[in-house]
């Protein structure tokens, strides 16, 4: 396929070799196209609150792009530097995927981020194959399958769920009708397998490119959970036994950097995601006899919240770390008074193996 692809400005314009058959959720060009044949991803400010279709037809005017030929998604990030094109092919079809990839407005079932911006998952897809009008209707939902499991896969939050996507989230399907026609375009099919594939590995990379990589801190991990690390410092401060003059940013900054350090730790970061994953099993029912009702009452005989709390106390300043934990459990001061069960004890643990650690260097 000669798709050609040209950043001008700000904005990545896709010509495609010839009209295609579309079908697209865009704010401009949306729904069924039979003469689709430039796509623009345009930049707009992150507060944008202008008429998205006016919008549009400026930017194809200053373009010179024919209105009735073209489709327009909108987002926020830099595309010049952002945007991510792969292209493969198998047995007799060949698929070209275009993708920008912002992630600041995540949404789940359960709930909605707060951040009304333009960040969104921007996909086009071009196959070369003819596909009928169900098959670009089911290309949709295999290009929208694969969407989510990339965010699943890179554990994008909204508070404690996983993310489906962003608020904003666009695509465009498209068919350059080379025969013979594809009828199906499911996961099973050669064609739904490829692009399921490259859109994948195009939003994975695209997220990348954001600064949303796999492999990023605990911390920021935390962070997304609604877990800061500026309220982990309160509630260890709550309960710290300060020495003689020790001032109590001082003390903020000790028990700041100690913390950092232990979380540098594979084995203390393992350990803290082992009690993530067990509270999101917890919360969606799929730890056997024990339904999410029981779990946020935390019922007495569930411990496997306090054993695992144990672990890392030991690991982190043996016994003196226990006696610390108890303190801190018992009590609950800050954000472990809001956290559920296994995610409380977690941080209460952290806390203590920090604390104790910071009494045992200074010999007290």
């Amino acid at each position: 396929m000669d798709i050609d692809l040209e950043i001008k400005g700000n904005d990545l314009v896709v010509t495609l070799p010839w009209e295609a058959k579309a079908l697209s959720t865009t704010v401009y060009g949306g729904g069924f196209k039979n003469n689709l044949k430039y796509v623009v991803f345009h930049h707009v400010p992150h507060d944008f609150n202008a008429d998205p279709i006016n919008e549009c037809k400026h930017v194809l005017e200053d373009l010179g792009l024919n209105m009735n030929q073209s489709s327009i998604f909108l987002t926020a990030v830099s595309i010049p530097e952002s945007y991510v094109a792969v292209k493969d092919g198998v047995d007799d079809v060949s698929c070209f995927t275009t993708v920008t990839v912002g992630l600041s407005n995540p949404v789940s079932i359960a709930c909605s981020s707060l951040d009304k911006g333009i960040s969104t998952i921007n996909i086009l897809v071009v196959v070369d194959c003819d596909v009928s009008d169900n098959g670009l209707v089911e290309l949709v939902k295999t290009v929208t399958e694969s969407k989510v499991s990339a965010v699943h896969d890179l554990d994008l939050r909204c508070g404690l769920s996983y993310a489906i996507g962003t608020s904003t989230d666009a695509l465009i399907v498209a068919s350059l009708r080379k025969p013979p026609t594809k009828i199906y375009t499911g996961q099973i099919t050669s064609v739904g397998s490829l692009v399921s594939r490259l859109v994948h590995e195009a939003v994975i990379k695209g997220a990348e490119k954001w600064g949303f990589s796999r492999n990023r801190s605990i911390v920021r991990r935390l962070e997304e959970r609604g877990i800061k690390l500026n309220d982990i410092i309160d509630s260890a401060l709550t309960l710290f036994i300060p020495w003689n003059g020790l001032k109590p940013k001082e003390a903020y900054e000790l028990i700041k950097s100690e913390l950092l350090r232990c979380l540098e730790d594979i084995n203390v970061v393992s350990i803290i995601d082992a009690a993530l994953r067990l509270d999101e099993d917890a919360r969606t029912g799929l730890i056997p006899n024990l339904n999410p009702q029981q779990y946020f009452s935390d019922p007495v005989n569930l411990v496997s919240d306090e054993i695992l709390a144990l672990s890392l106390a030991l690991y982190l300043n043996g016994w003196n770390a226990v006696f610390e934990l108890y303190r801190y459990d018992t009590r609950k001061p800050g954000i472990l008074s809001r956290l559920p069960p296994f995610i409380d004890d977690i941080i209460a643990s952290l806390i203590a193996g920090v604390t104790s650690r910071i009494y045992s260097s200074r010999r007290l």
